[in-house]
């Protein structure tokens, strides 16, 4: 019954109905809650800051009361699998730094995604922390540097164009979206992403790879491991 309700987008969720949910471990509710939680995320104007807090705190309290394996899965899969807002991917983004829930093979299956949106995901995750460390996870920290290397490849291509009022031609770079920029501009200046599908204000991967390269070494000095030369 509940569940009708939540896919005909007719369910409140009140109190009792969070602690049914809760209580019961439903994950089957969990796309029926992120969808709720991303339309008050989205809307905050319309709702009370007490209402979009105590949903939000409810839905962590819900993942929280899951099966770590249960939990994972379920924020993985809405990151790989659904196109969530940039409201719903910062809270997931946050509930996992917070609640230490990196999984090494989640995040790999991220950045190997064909969608370049959730390869993004995959490299801001990859930065983040274990609740615990081990030499294996020195392998496997070094496994996604090695990934976040790889998997962003140039989307523009190089070409050349005749110059205005000239017959020499210039150098330019044409981006994914078909405009052609001057080699000297960076950033698209039809769709402001780079030559490899970045903003300005985004997270690049050398910033990633630095972040997680950073964190290698703080490992193996934590363990007492020495590094090769």
């Amino acid at each position: 019954m509940l569940e009708e309700k939540a896919r005909d987008n007719q369910l409140e969720f009140t109190q009792d109905v969070w602690e049914f949910i809760i209580q019961n471990k439903v994950k089957e509710f969990f796309p029926f809650i992120i969808s709720k939680l991303q339309t008050l995320l989205s809307h905050v104007d319309s709702y009370t800051s007490e209402t979009v807090a105590t949903f939000k705190n409810n839905t962590t309290t819900f993942l929280s009361s899951l099966d770590p394996e249960d939990q994972v899965n379920l924020i993985y899969d809405t990151l790989k699998n659904k196109e969530p807002s940039r409201e719903i991917e910062n809270y997931l983004n946050n509930l996992i730094k917070e609640q230490l829930l990196l999984d090494f093979k989640q995040t790999k299956n991220l950045l190997q995604d064909e969608s370049l949106s959730v390869r993004k995901r995959g490299m801001i995750l990859s930065t983040l922390d274990r609740p615990y460390y081990t030499e294996e996870d020195i392998k496997s920290y070094e496994e996604l540097c090695q990934l976040v290397n790889t998997v962003f490849p140039e989307r523009g291509t190089h070409s050349t164009k005749k110059q205005l009022l000239s017959s020499k031609e210039k150098e330019v770079w044409e981006c994914d979206c078909g405009k052609a920029n001057d080699m000297d501009v960076t950033y698209c200046t039809r769709c402001h992403h780079d030559i490899y599908g970045f903003t300005d204000g985004e997270p690049k991967p050398k910033d990633a790879v630095d972040l997680i390269n950073y964190k290698i070494s703080l490992i193996k000095e934590a363990l007492g491991m020495e590094e090769k030369h």
